[in-house]
């Protein structure tokens, strides 16, 4: 996200040792837009992406 330079507001995460499906949530300044969404999958340990 650095990279289409979008600032991230705020990030929840849960352990991974303490949930089954662990999930995180990113808050960001701006929309993300759709070229990104491939890069983003890309990360490892992304298992789903959801956009809202």
């Amino acid at each position: 996200m650095a990279r289409m330079n979008i600032s991230v507001r705020q990030v929840i995460a849960d352990d991974p040792e303490l949930f089954d499906e662990p999930r995180a949530t990113i808050v960001t300044e701006k929309p993300i837009p759709p070229e990104a969404v491939p890069e983003i999958r890309k990360v490892p340990g992304i298992k789903a992406l959801v956009i809202m």
